[in-house]
This record gives C-alpha cells, sequence and structure tokens, in this order.
C-alpha cells in the first residue's frame, strides 16, 4: 500500500492484516518503509528478541574469565574528553581494565 494513500485506508488495511494474519507494507516509490503485522505476529517478534537478549546475556555470562566489577568499568568508561578545536581527532581518557581488557 502507499504511503501516501495509508492515512484514508490505515483502519481497512489494520482490520485486513488482523483478519487474515497478512503483513501490509507501507511503501513509497515501490520501497518498503513499514508495515501493518497483526498483533500476533508483533508479539513474537518481540518475545524472540527478548528470548535472544537472554540467550545472548547467558552466554556472556558463561564466557571464562574473572569477573570485572560493574564499578570498574564504569570508571573505565566514564571520563570522556571531546575535542573542542574541532580537528576531527578524538581525544579520550579512561582506565584500562583488569586483564589488559579496556
Amino acid at each position: 500500500m502507499p504511503i501516501s494513500e495509508a492515512s484514508g485506508q490505515l483502519d481497512e488495511g489494520a482490520d485486513e492484516s488482523a483478519a487474515t494474519g497478512e503483513v501490509i507494507y507501507l511503501t513509497s516509490d515501490g520501497r518498503r518503509l513499514a508495515a501493518i503485522v497483526p498483533v500476533e505476529l508483533a508479539a513474537e517478534i518481540e518475545a524472540g528478541e527478548d528470548t535472544a537478549g537472554i540467550a545472548a546475556a547467558e552466554a556472556a555470562m558463561a564466557e571464562p574469565g574473572e569477573d570485572i566489577p560493574a564499578e570498574v568499568v564504569w570508571a573505565a568508561a566514564a571520563p570522556i574528553s571531546w575535542p573542542s578545536s574541532g580537528t576531527g581527532s578524538s581525544a579520550s581518557s579512561r582506565a584500562s581494565l583488569p586483564g589488559g581488557r579496556g
């Protein structure tokens, strides 16, 4: 559905998507910009993202190596200095993390 026509047909598109389970793409010049999706599909996508995030966190927690306290990470990442001269150089001041990480 061309996006220029969507505002007048949005309720119809949403009803159709919900009734048929079909994804309706909103386009501009033939390019897909957005989609109307059935709520069940949106919930599945969100659940999949949550599952992937949990799996990534569990994998990170299972990695070997010493634990680094959050305070150490915060201290190492916090003090960032941005150049004021506009030269494009990137200056930063960071503490090194234990074990040579950083």
